[in-house]
């Protein structure tokens, strides 16, 4: 006896190739969701590793901070330390290059104008003032980093005298602003704090020790620290 075979009908097979059609979307929507959602945390963790790379670079310059002396254009027996920090800028010479050289090298951050990120300039520390320089630069001596931060700075006023009982008021601060022009000495470290503008977690921030400060250990110098 021969058994009747029974095809799709068209509608079942128009319902069949529907339901295939929209898993299909579904599957490519939540691929091209799960590929953007990659690339945007894959793109966020190289931000992350540039920035703290870039940090780690700034944290050594900082360390090898240099008393670098320039002298007085008024006064040809006048010399001046060079170190101009204010609170979201500064200016200071480091025994830390642009590369693998070691050279001394007039650093310098501050924010970029435009409100683009954090500018970081970088050339060699010759004869004279280092301000001067630090006016002419050159489009290859800067670059743009950590887009979307702000710039925080502050300064450790070492204590002069630390074998003499003192108030709590004449011991080591954190102060707002540095200029060695006026004290003749480098701040004992540098808080550096960027901050996110829209995201408060992935603020960063260093508190670099300057090692040259070790000189003022000395009996031979010891300058009168700034009035608080």
């Amino acid at each position: 006896m021969r058994t009747q075979q029974r095809g799709f009908t068209l509608i079942e097979l128009i319902i069949a190739l529907s339901l295939t059609a929209m898993v299909l979307g579904l599957l490519a929507t939540g691929m091209n969701l799960l590929l953007r959602d990659w690339e945007r945390n894959s793109d966020y963790l190289d931000d992350q590793l540039d920035a703290s790379l870039a940090m780690l670079q700034i944290e050594q310059a900082l360390i090898g901070a240099f008393p670098f002396s320039y002298q007085d254009e008024k006064s040809s027996s006048r010399f001046y330390l060079f170190f101009e920090g204010k609170k979201n800028s500064l200016a200071w010479v480091s025994t830390v290059g642009r590369g693998r050289e070691s050279e001394q090298t007039i650093w310098q951050i501050k924010p970029h104008r435009g409100d683009k990120g954090i500018e970081l300039a970088r050339l060699p520390a010759l004869i004279g003032d280092p301000n001067k320089r630090l006016k002419k630069l050159k489009e290859k001596d800067r670059s743009i980093l950590f887009e979307h931060y702000k710039l925080e700075l502050s300064y450790l006023q070492p204590d002069r005298n630390p074998k003499k009982r003192q108030t709590s008021r004449e011991k080591s601060k954190w102060r707002d602003k540095w200029t060695a022009k006026k004290y003749q000495f480098l701040p004992s470290a540098v808080r550096l704090r960027l901050l996110h503008k829209s995201e408060p977690d992935a603020s960063l921030e260093i508190i670099a020790p300057i090692l040259a400060n070790e000189h003022l250990n000395t009996s031979r110098f010891r300058p009168k620290p700034p009035s608080l």
